[in-house]
């Protein structure tokens, strides 16, 4: 119990009832006391009207020795929780609806299930999911787990924390055995084309990419605040959000574009450009093509 808490301040706590009681009687102070005091129903009345004078006849000093621990117990609260504060900011990285996590830095962590518990219990998981959540730092790419609200994904090197609800947090894992993807906005195929010595097409529909830069997994996901790309054509990066104001996307528009991301790099606007370090060139000798194939193709134009 604290001095203050929320809306309540005790500002008593220091001082023993027998010292209060005392106080009171030689001010001549009238006091109100709740019934339920004198019962032993509740624990902790049990535990002070019967435990604590037990201890006390083998050990008279027990209650101000408790005392005295309560405040250092106090004082150790608030420095744990100003280390798990300073924890949180090293590793937490919103990503729009989003928290990115780092896994090598967070396996570095001293006492790692005391810091995950208090990392992911505010976004439901319960103490009985540490170790399995301790297990998905070293699980494959794709590996997750779902507390009532948020899942929490592992992808490489980083565990990707986003809500359940709202498809805008919405993130798809693309491993390479996949070659139909089916997401909110239409569906993906995945094609790999060796020795390609033909022409690529121009539509907006299909990401022609040179697949000795690809690694998967691949990630597909709505796009956020911040991404950004190099545009086909360009050596400099450009924000999408930029990127949509050049390209006079409309606020609707906008909200149905999707990025195919791959190692934290996006490699294409999905209906859209494709990012300038992923294309084809004359040293290319193997293609991915990826392609539309249900759904709109209405992203940013190339």
């Amino acid at each position: 119990m604290l001095p203050s808490q929320g809306g309540i301040v005790r500002p008593l706590l220091f001082a023993a009832r027998s010292d209060l009681a005392k106080f009171a009687e030689t001010a001549g102070l009238v006091w109100v006391e709740d019934s339920s005091n004198a019962s032993d129903t509740y624990t902790r009345n049990f535990f002070r009207h019967q435990v604590l004078p037990l201890v006390q006849r083998s050990y008279p000093a027990a209650l101000d020795n408790l005392a005295d621990n309560l405040t250092r117990f106090r004082e150790t609260e608030v420095l744990y929780r100003e280390t798990i504060d300073r924890q949180k900011k090293q590793l937490l990285e919103p990503k729009g609806d989003e928290i990115h996590i780092p896994v090598l830095k967070l396996k570095k962590a001293v006492a790692l299930p005391t810091l995950i518990f208090e990392l992911f219990s505010p976004y439901g998981f319960t103490p009985q999911q540490v170790g399995v959540i301790d297990g998905l730092l070293d699980s494959p790419s794709g590996k997750y787990i779902c507390s009532v609200t948020h899942r929490l994904l592992k992808d490489r090197r980083w565990l990707i924390l986003s809500p359940l609800e709202g498809g805008g947090s919405e993130t798809i894992v693309i491993e390479k055995d996949r070659g139909i993807v089916d997401y909110p906005r239409g569906r993906l195929q995945l094609e790999w084309l060796p020795d390609f010595t033909g022409v690529p097409s121009t539509e907006s529909s299909v990401a022609w990419l040179d697949a000795g830069q690809i690694y998967f997994p691949l990630l597909l996901r709505p796009w956020r605040q911040g991404d950004y790309f190099y545009p086909l054509g360009m050596r400099k990066k450009k924000k999408l959000a930029r990127f949509f104001i050049d390209q006079k996307l409309s606020l609707a528009e906008k909200e149905k574009v999707w990025v195919l991301e791959m190692n934290k790099k996006i490699i294409w606007v999905v209906g859209g450009r494709i990012d300038d370090r992923f294309k084809l060139t004359n040293g290319t000798r193997k293609v991915l093509r990826i392609t539309i194939t249900k759904g709109t193709a209405d992203g940013p134009a190339r």
